[in-house]
């Protein structure tokens, strides 16, 4: 059985060595993605929004690679004005979405504005809102397909 806070690992494995992508917005730090983008990558940023213990840990496990820049914007909505001056607009070959859950609607729409490949975990999650940024994805010529290890669904969405 796959740990469930690491059940969208397969499919990020998958992304990264299908993709092999060059620079990736992570919303959520993680010890298992985070480790994975930042071994893979050559530019990651990453934006914690729930926890600076989570935060603390994730850069002590992950260590201070010259490829990564970490971020700490808490709370659901704080990053929407932060990150932007943090990391002025710049296009990423993927965006992962896997932050603060009130908010993962709207990181979802600024991941499709800034790249065409976006994994979105836990979509089975009514609260999370997935259906709000279906729409915007369907009009952006997205193409969905769904992933579930242990109940617990992770979305890509490429996009034309």
């Amino acid at each position: 059985m796959t740990e469930s806070v690491a059940t969208h690992m397969p499919v990020l494995e998958q992304v990264v060595a299908q993709y092999k992508p060059q620079s990736v917005l992570e919303f959520g730090m993680g010890l298992h993605s985070t480790t994975l983008f930042v071994a893979s990558c050559p530019r990651v940023v990453s934006v914690e929004m729930n926890s600076l213990e989570w935060y603390d840990r994730t850069r002590s496990e992950v260590g201070g690679a010259n490829n990564w820049n970490p971020h700490l914007f808490m709370g659901p909505v704080r990053w929407m004005a932060d990150l932007p001056r943090a990391e002025p607009k710049q296009w990423y070959d993927l965006v992962f979405v896997d932050g603060h859950g009130s908010s993962r609607h709207a990181q979802i729409l600024y991941g499709l504005a800034v790249s065409k490949l976006v994994v979105c975990h836990d979509t089975q999650e009514p609260s999370y809102h997935w259906t709000a940024a279906y729409a915007a994805i369907s009009d952006a010529g997205g193409v969905f397909s769904d992933h579930e290890v242990d109940g617990v669904n992770t979305t890509v969405v490429r996009c034309a």
